[in-house]
């Protein structure tokens, strides 16, 4: 077992992780968000047809108006998605800029998987470079 695990001292490069995240505060203040009209006009569009979507086929959702995004959240109970759902869905990550899914969510009973979509409605940039390009 390495010394530093042993002892509860801290490891001797612990100023270095501390310097690391300040680097990183630094960073997170520089980063600038900067609308792109086309995709906040859309944005609309795309909570509209999450809507639709969730009320059409039962799916509980969760949309999330942010500074720079909307991110919407669909729960699904099942892992089986029939033909029409896959289909609807389809067109709904279609829109979205970004996508992930979660295994069993621990805030949701009798939920088996989430879907996150996120539709980006400004550009991120960072040292002047965009971060999320669309």
């Amino acid at each position: 077992m390495d010394d530093h695990i042993k002892s509860k001292e801290p490891p001797e490069d612990a100023e270095i992780h501390f310097l690391d995240f300040s680097v990183l505060l630094e960073r997170i203040n520089a980063i600038k968000p900067v609308p792109d009209i086309r995709h906040v006009k859309k944005a609309a569009e795309f909570i509209s047809m999450a809507e639709r979507f969730s009320k059409e086929f039962g799916i509980e959702a969760e949309i999330q108006r942010e500074e720079a995004q909307v991110s919407l959240w669909l729960y699904f109970s099942d892992l089986i998605i029939s033909e029409e759902v896959k289909e609807r869905l389809t067109e709904l990550i279609g829109f979205a800029d970004e996508m992930m899914i979660i295994p069993r969510p621990k805030n949701k009973k009798d939920c088996e998987f989430a879907l996150t979509l996120d539709y980006l409605t400004h550009h991120i940039y960072l040292n002047g470079e965009d971060l999320h390009p669309f």
